[in-house]
Order: C-alpha cells, then sequence, then structure tokens
C-alpha cells in the first residue's frame, strides 16, 4: 500500500482512559503518531479511514489456534488439503478481528510441506502467524529439526515467524525437550507446547517421570516469557504460582472449560498470570471470551479471582510481552512504535467504564481490520482473496477426510 494509512476521528482506549476524536497515523507497518483529529488533515496518497468516533482497538490474539485441526479426520491430511482448511480459518478470524495466530500444525502427511504452506497462507491472507510443528512419537526430533530450519529462514520476517514445539509433555522424551531448550535459545525462538487436558494425563506422565509436569519443564529451563503453554488444564496452585512467576502466556480455552466434566485453568487462575484466549480448535474467540466471563464471574464469587480486572489481560495485555520480544517492536497498545495491528469496531462509546467499553467491543461486528499496516478488511469484507471459495475449499477437505 502506498502511502500513509491514516484512520480520522476514531475514539481510542488505553490505559482504563477514553480518549475521543484521535487520528492514528500508520506508515512503516507501525503507528507513527496518535494526535487530535484536527491535526491530521489527509494529504494526497494516504489510505484515510472515516471512523466516524467508533473505537479502534489492537489486534486480537488467538493464543492456540489450531488452524488445519479437522475434528475426526479418518486420515492425516495432504499440506494442501491442510493448507486450505487454514486459509479459511484465518480468513474467518480476520473479519472477527484477529491479527495475530498462534498456532501448531498437526496431522499432515508432509511435515515441512504443511508448515511452509500454512506459512505461505498467512502471509497472502496479510495475517501474523507463529508456527510450529507439533513434535511427537518416532519422529520428533526430525520433526524438530524442521521447526528450528523453518525458525532461522523465518527470523526477520515482519509478518510470519515459525517456532519450536512439541505435541505433548506426556510423549516428548528428554531428549527432544533439549534439543527444544538448545535452539530456543540459540534462535531466540519462541516454543509453543501442551500441558495436560486431563488428571489421567497428570498421573501417567507422573509414573513415567517421577515429577509433575510443570517440574519438568521447568529443570528443562523452558519456562519463560516466550513459552507458550496450551491446556493448562491439570496444574495445581504450586505449578500455576510457577507459570506465572516465569512470565509463561497461557493460552486459555474457556469454551472448552465450560462444557466440560472438570475444573479448567480459571480454578487457579492468579493475578499475575499471563494470559491469552485461545480458539483451540473450539468456536471462535468471540465464543471464547463469552464462556471467560462465565466462569471468571464464577471464580470471582468465590473469592478466586476479580473477574473485571481480568479483561484487559485477555484482550492485549497478557500476550502483547510474548508479541514483543518475538517481534521485537511494542504490542498491544495503539502508541508511536507499536505494530500497526489495529481493529475498527463498530461501537460508539456511551458510557466510561473502560472493562465495559472492552466487554462490548468483543460483541461488536468488526468493520476495518488491519495488519502489519496492512488493510486486510474493508468494512467487513476481506481483502485481496474471495471468501466464498475459501470456505468452499475447505469445506470440500472436510468432506474428504470425514
Amino acid at each position: 500500500m502506498e502511502g500513509r494509512l491514516l484512520v480520522k476521528d476514531c475514539t481510542l482506549l488505553d490505559r482504563g482512559a477514553l480518549h475521543l476524536h484521535r487520528a492514528v497515523v500508520v506508515e512503516g507497518g507501525m503507528v507513527a503518531r496518535v494526535s487530535p483529529d484536527g491535526n491530521e488533515p489527509v494529504r494526497p496518497g494516504d489510505w484515510a479511514i472515516e471512523a466516524g468516533g467508533r473505537l479502534l482497538v489492537p489486534g486480537r490474539v488467538d493464543g492456540h489456534a489450531r488452524l488445519g485441526h479437522v475434528p475426526g479426520a479418518r486420515r492425516a491430511l495432504t499440506a494442501s488439503e491442510s493448507s486450505a482448511v487454514a486459509a479459511a480459518g484465518l480468513a474467518l478470524a480476520l473479519r472477527a478481528g484477529v491479527t495475530t495466530f498462534l498456532d501448531q500444525v498437526e496431522g499432515v502427511d508432509d511435515a515441512a510441506a504443511a508448515l511452509a504452506g500454512r506459512l505461505s497462507v498467512a502471509r497472502g491472507l496479510g495475517a501474523r502467524l507463529v508456527s510450529s510443528l507439533a513434535a511427537e512419537g518416532r519422529h520428533a526430533i526430525a520433526t524438530h529439526e524442521l521447526n528450528a530450519e523453518a525458525a532461522r529462514s523465518t527470523a526477520e520476517h515482519p509478518l510470519v515467524r515459525a517456532g519450536l514445539g512439541f505435541a505433548s509433555c506426556l510423549t516428548a522424551s528428554d531428549e527432544l525437550l533439549r534439543a527444544v531448550r538448545r535452539d530456543a535459545e540459540a534462535l531466540r525462538a519462541p516454543v509453543h507446547l501442551r500441558l495436560a487436558e486431563t488428571s489421567a494425563e497428570l498421573a501417567e506422565h507422573f509414573e513415567q517421570h517421577r515429577m509433575r509436569m510443570v517440574e519438568r519443564l521447568d529443570r528443562h529451563a523452558l519456562l519463560g516469557a516466550t513459552t507458550v503453554a496450551a491446556h493448562a488444564r491439570a496444574v495445581d496452585g504450586a505449578e500455576a504460582q510457577r507459570l506465572a512467576e516465569t512470565a509463561v502466556l497461557v493460552a486459555w480455552s474457556p469454551l472448552a472449560d465450560l462444557l466440560g466434566e472438570q475444573h479448567g485453568f480459571e480454578s487457579v487462575w492468579q493475578p499475575a498470570h499471563r494470559v491469552v484466549l485461545a480458539s483451540a480448535g473450539v468456536g471462535d474467540l468471540r465464543e471464547q471470551w463469552t464462556a471467560g466471563r462465565i466462569l471468571a464471574h464464577r471464580a470471582a464469587r468465590i473469592g478466586r479471582l476479580w473477574a473485571r480486572e481480568r479483561v484487559p489481560e485477555v484482550l492485549g495485555d497478557g500476550p502483547a510481552g510474548f508479541l514483543e520480544r518475538i517481534f521485537r517492536r511494542p504490542a498491544g497498545r495503539i502508541v508511536p512504535g507499536a505494530m500497526a495491528d489495529l481493529v475498527l469496531v463498530d461501537l460508539l462509546p456511551d458510557r466510561e467504564d473502560p472493562i465495559e467499553v472492552l466487554a462490548a467491543s468483543m460483541r461488536a461486528p468488526v468493520s476495518w481490520t488491519v495488519v502489519n499496516g496492512r488493510v486486510v478488511v474493508r468494512e467487513g469484507q476481506l481483502l485481496g482473496s474471495e471468501l466464498l471459495p475459501l470456505l468452499a475449499e475447505a469445506a470440500a477437505v472436510r468432506r474428504a477426510v470425514a
């Protein structure tokens, strides 16, 4: 896109305060300036968005997207099939204001091609993606080497990065954990892992290793601010405390917890935790947010958590530190120098309570989505690709593997 992107007459919410009639100038993939609207006239060559007072928020983050996942698939997907399913998921999520996806590639017959395809699809649609292969089984080390090579080749890409990861702490060998730690440090690469969904998994892990999962990861120095931990459903209070102390980003899928029979992460959630909402292949982030509010209020009633203070965390503050370390640019706020991942929602704030404004923004339709300074959704319409053919191709894949 030539020239500047200029968002005129928008409302910003920053650090608990609403700022009306602001103009946001985007240049070079980042926010260049935020000023009173009257101080920023439209220049020749600008792409001007007339917000009309609507709310502009930082792009949303899906902490465990599972973009190519097909529930109940009877065989592994080919790389092209996996890419087709991922493309449809990315397109729908971009239209819903999700700009960043933390993802694992799984269930494919050609791991290297599938990961390359996932990164290529994200680049084409303009989505920010951090993806890795879910290493497991007897080919885990070979899969890890593919992750490491992809991490090297994407280390400076402004939009997509490959990371390191494994499918399960239960099945990960000590050899794999050592390799992940070694290359994460050498490459400054993120690590995406899964803890335990059930107490049965936890018990089996303890039987094999004579320690709990978080302790084992800690001994291998795999807990840190560039680690994403999904499926944290079977952690106890001490493990939760350690996740908070080491600034691990916990990918929370409240809808799965709400539909499950056991307590989820909300039962051990502490104020110091860094948390990001995650679709995990179950619903979208709006549905996850609704489920999260229900669970957070339940926890609040028994004194575990003051639900309202967690709203900014799951909508931006939680994943901001992770993204800043990976892309080396401020994230999660609309301030000069920050990543220009922006969402204009069809909402005219009619209240001053920042918590309620944030909550309302999750329910409001998305008008524009901007990723790395590029407009990818304009007035609700996907740019650069036709949505219906993407959805049709993904539906054909699901029928073929059902």
